[in-house]
């Protein structure tokens, strides 16, 4: 049988993790526009993992996306 505590502790984490199923698909980091010699600009995705840097081209058609999935994870 639980406790007043341990059922309010219960009932915490049942919130956080319904909160974060709303928050939808997550991604750490940060976009950026760059610009190409030719004056072209294009979006990179920079990021850590495992304790090394990460780049990523992002197509323009993915950048609302992509921008969503940073906000979700600093949210987070």
């Amino acid at each position: 049988m639980m406790n007043k505590g341990q059922v309010t502790i219960e009932t915490e984490i049942a919130k956080i993790k319904k909160a974060l199923l709303e928050l939808g698909h997550m991604h750490p980091g940060s976009l950026s526009q760059q610009k190409r010699s030719r004056g072209n600009t294009y979006h990179q995705l920079s990021y850590s993992y495992a304790g090394k840097g990460h780049t990523k081209y992002v197509r323009p058609e993915d950048v609302p996306e992509v921008t969503q999935e940073i906000e979700n994870y600093r949210k987070f």
